[in-house]
């Protein structure tokens, strides 16, 4: 067996896969380095230029550009192929980060360096946006369940190793070049997605085709907001920007209190992406499956508020009791950390919260989170701490005190929605299976909710979970039978006793032996009997 056939079957890469991941990877690690270089740079000139209370007014604008531009792209995706609208994000990058270095040499220093962290807000949504609907449209629902952790592994690829990189090009370069080699990033980046664009035909057609084809129209009745479901995940990502922000500022001014120039200020920005780099990487690759596999939606999408608010505590509690500023600044930087890697390793469980809804609102809800949610809260955020900064000046450990009851509030809808979500899985599998689908394949969360449900003391739960997974996991079944057939419920141990031969031979037995009989009849007459359950778990 060659060397490339065993790393496919460790990535779970099947046949005819290969050419389109490599290619695809390769694209999120160049564009990833390309974006942080990009990033370094712009912080850098900016923090060396201004003090950490102008973050503020950076966020207010960068949020009211990125909801401009997202209302834009939606318009241009009804006129141009989503390979139109990949290669001009990528052509326009590439043009700023040339215009951007150009300017540095000519243009006065002040508003044009401000414009900086704007111009990167705006890259980083053009970058996200690109990447994220490439991947849509390349591979299905099954392949993305498969293939999608180790696609995003390319940022954090490429975050270990330019993170890591960036203080020697700052050394040999100069900070105000890192945006030079950023441009050969974006050429490289701009080659491979031509390349793909070529050679995948899937990427050429409208969006207004592809819903013509589907034939499916989104709902309207009600809008979003009538969901309670919704709303739960609009406000855990208004609170996700608040808490993701103020921590941002924290950690901010502490580097401007303690570094001295831009050189200092990039090295450490590039040394602390790729420590970021690899333990995102690590916790996405080997710790995030595992969460989400032992503990479920519900835990890990309440971990990062619950981390966030201990090591918010301990720098509330460490800046009040003593002078130690050192022990604030790693305090401070600890917190960021967290806040990165959680969300790297968190954002496989965010998505799955759109799972339960179907396709046209799962877009439309989406849609909404990224282009126009999330900049709004950003841009709340901003006014918050022009307030909190330049008016009222309260220090970072202050505003550690209010970072405080938004991570509590965090939590708090993070529990709500986890409470929530088991639910609606519950309702998308049935009516999935009233409607005949029999194309959709459930996902690990919504089968790991019907296992614990075969634990219930209740019939009409057991039966239930037994038809979904006999639906969507057969081949499993014969691993749940035996402890079923010493339920307190005769329906339950006869049903099960019964279907033990259908179920539990490999291959199953057919459709028209008694057994399989056997079982439709019990079926009926418990179906009678017992109510479908309100709840899985």
């Amino acid at each position: 067996m060659s060397i490339a056939h065993r790393l496919s079957r460790l990535a779970n890469i099947r046949p005819g896969e290969g050419k389109v991941v490599a290619l695809v990877l390769l694209y999120a690690i160049v564009a990833s380095a390309t974006d942080l270089l990009g990033n370094t740079a712009a912080y850098a000139l900016f923090l060396n230029e201004f003090d950490a209370q102008s973050l503020p007014y950076i966020y207010i604008s960068g949020s009211i550009v990125t909801t401009l531009l997202s209302v834009v792209y939606l318009r241009l995706s009804q006129r141009y192929s989503l390979a139109q609208l990949l290669i001009g994000q990528f052509s326009f990058i590439l043009l700023t980060l040339i215009g951007y270095r150009v300017g540095l040499a000519f243009m006065p220093r002040g508003w044009f360096i401000f414009s900086l962290p704007i111009w990167d807000s705006v890259v980083n949504t053009l970058s996200f946006t690109a990447f994220w609907n490439l991947l849509g449209r390349l591979f299905n629902l099954q392949q993305g369940k498969r293939l999608f952790s180790l696609l995003g592994a390319g940022q954090q690829i490429a975050i270990l190793i330019v993170g890591f990189l960036i203080p020697g090009i700052v050394r040999w370069v100069g900070t105000p070049n890192l945006l030079v080699v950023a441009a050969v990033g974006g050429i490289v980046t701009l080659g491979i997605l031509i390349h793909i664009t070529r050679n995948f035909s899937a990427l050429h057609t409208l969006d207004t085709e592809e819903v013509e084809t589907e034939g499916e129209t989104p709902r309207t009745d009600g809008g979003l907001l009538s969901d309670s479901y919704i709303r739960l995940i609009f406000g855990m990502y208004i609170f996700f920007a608040l808490g993701s922000l103020f921590i941002d500022n924290i950690f901010f001014a502490q580097i401007e209190n303690h570094l001295t120039n831009q050189d200092q200020m990039a090295g450490f920005l590039g040394t602390f992406s790729g420590v970021v780099g690899g333990l995102s990487l690590f916790s996405q690759m080997f710790l995030a499956s595992r969460v989400l596999s032992r503990y479920g939606v519900r835990t890990a999408i309440l971990l990062t508020p619950i981390l966030l608010l201990f090591g918010a505590f301990l720098m509330v509690i460490t800046g009040t009791f003593s002078q130690l500023t050192l022990v604030l600044f790693w305090l401070a930087v600890s917190l960021n950390l967290t806040r990165q890697v959680m969300d790297a390793s968190g954002n496989t469980a965010a998505n799955l919260l759109y799972q339960p809804l179907p396709a046209a609102l799962r877009t439309r809800a989406q849609t909404t989170v990224d282009g126009i949610i999330y900049p709004c809260a950003v841009g709340l955020a901003g006014l918050i701490l022009v307030g909190l900064t330049n008016i009222l000046h309260l220090t970072a450990l202050q505003l550690a005190y209010v970072l405080l009851p938004i991570l509590i509030g965090w939590a708090a809808i993070a529990f709500a929605l986890g409470r929530l979500y088991p639910k609606r899985v519950q309702q998308a599998l049935r009516q999935r299976i009233i409607q005949g689908n029999s194309t959709f394949q459930a996902d690990r969360a919504s089968l790991e909710l019907l296992q614990q449900s075969l634990t219930s003391p209740h019939p009409g739960v057991v039966i239930y979970a037994l038809n979904m997974l006999e639906e969507f996991h057969s081949e499993a079944l014969a691993h749940f039978l035996p402890p079923l057939l010493e339920h307190k419920s005769s329906a339950v141990r006869w049903m099960c006793w019964l279907g033990w031969n259908s179920w539990g031979t490999q291959p199953p037995c057919p459709r028209s032996t008694i057994a399989f009989a056997a079982i439709q009849i019990v079926r009926c007459a418990v179906r009678r009997c017992a109510p479908w359950p309100h709840s899985v778990i």
